[in-house]
């Protein structure tokens, strides 16, 4: 009879997070069976019970051990689940009901891991059909977490600027912000969806992505996939092809979750990847909420940086000026006068006399 699960269950599963090693699972075993192990067993017999006169179910323990082929620096995994799944050779592609314990928390509901080529083509045969039942599926979700402006679900995508031209007129939005024409990194929806884009947050591309990973470690899939073939809304997807979309999509909840574990929560995550030096000079450089300097050492040795005299700032001024400043073959070394500029944007002045003062090219 399942009696809940108690703090040690959690302790394990952080200490196996921590120690995720063969010694300290050995010292910790009986631990992690009658904390853990035995509870989730006894948990998923009792769930399963109203499945029990139907023929074709089963239920599924899952094993704390982990492939050694796909995770050899990690022996064991951090959570355990149990799932009421469907009786055949390749379950991962039909749906599931799953529960699933972590250092974190639990979550649990119906999943389908690995959808089979056609059923994720009807799939998407009805949802270009039908994008009003599609709408109101999204709406249930948002209705069933009471999402809103001031309690969203973030949505990673990678260039989210690609696939917000489709999402831009299928759903009501609240707030875009964009870095240029048509790149979008941030939007958020009237029904509290919040889409942020994981390239410009990693200023990597998807391979590069995988590479950069520290901890959950997944590649993105390569090969010779024909990316000259016109494709539309019901273009059939072969199984090497949906192979690369879900493994792409694990790519990039492998480099979220990294970074939510190192920032601690996922809303403190900046929108770009500059974001993380904006926020590593404010730590350090800015006074706190307390009026009192964080990093007293260095406003000392700011402060202590004065200039000598005319000189020193006329070679300053000379070595750290900013801004472009190459120019037109025709006209440098010369002064010119009675000219002028326009501003587009916040940019700096990009236009002084384009044809002279010849920049990149511009919108």
């Amino acid at each position: 009879m399942f009696t809940g699960f108690t703090p040690e269950t959690i302790d394990f599963l952080w200490g196996i997070r921590m120690n995720n090693n063969r010694e300290w699972f050995n010292a910790n075993k009986k631990q992690y069976t009658d904390y853990l192990y035995h509870p989730m067993k006894e948990l998923g017999a009792e769930l399963f019970e109203p499945f029990l006169d139907r023929p074709g179910n089963l239920l599924k323990v899952s094993r704390i051990y982990r492939d050694a082929r796909m995770h050899p620096p990690e022996p064991y995994k951090e959570s355990l689940w149990i799932c009421i799944r469907q009786d055949v050779e390749w379950w991962a592609e039909n749906p599931c009901l799953y529960f699933e314990i972590t250092p974190e928390g639990i979550s649990y509901g119906f999943i389908l891991l690995q959808p089979k080529v056609s059923t994720l083509e009807d799939f998407r045969r009805e949802l270009a059909n039908k994008p009003d039942e599609f709408l109101n599926l999204i709406k249930e979700v948002s209705d069933y977490f009471e999402l809103g402006e001031d309690k969203r679900m973030i949505i990673y995508v990678h260039n989210l600027a690609f696939e917000f031209q489709w999402l831009k007129n299928l759903i009501r939005w609240v707030k875009v912000f964009a870095i240029s024409t048509r790149k979008p990194i941030y939007a958020l929806s009237e029904m509290g969806f919040e889409f942020r884009c994981s390239y410009i947050l990693s200023n990597l591309s998807l391979a590069n992505v995988g590479e950069s990973l520290h901890k959950y470690k997944v590649s993105k899939s390569v090969g010779d996939l024909n990316y000259d073939k016109v494709r539309h809304c019901l273009t059939p997807l072969t199984k090497k092809e949906m192979h690369y979309i879900i493994n792409d999509v694990l790519v990039v909840s492998a480099y979220i979750k990294e970074a939510i574990e190192d920032a601690g929560d996922i809303t403190k995550l900046p929108l770009t990847a500059t974001g993380y030096c904006r926020n590593y000079v404010r730590k350090n450089c800015l006074v706190g909420e307390n009026k009192e300097v964080q990093f007293a050492k260095y406003h000392e040795i700011i402060k202590t940086l004065t200039i000598s005299g005319v000189d020193e700032y006329n070679q300053m001024v000379r070595s750290f000026q900013g801004g472009f400043t190459h120019t037109s073959c025709r006209h440098s070394g010369k002064t010119l006068f009675n000219q002028y500029a326009i501003l587009f944007s916040s940019s700096t002045i990009r236009t002084f006399l384009g044809i002279k003062t010849p920049h990149d090219w511009f919108d």
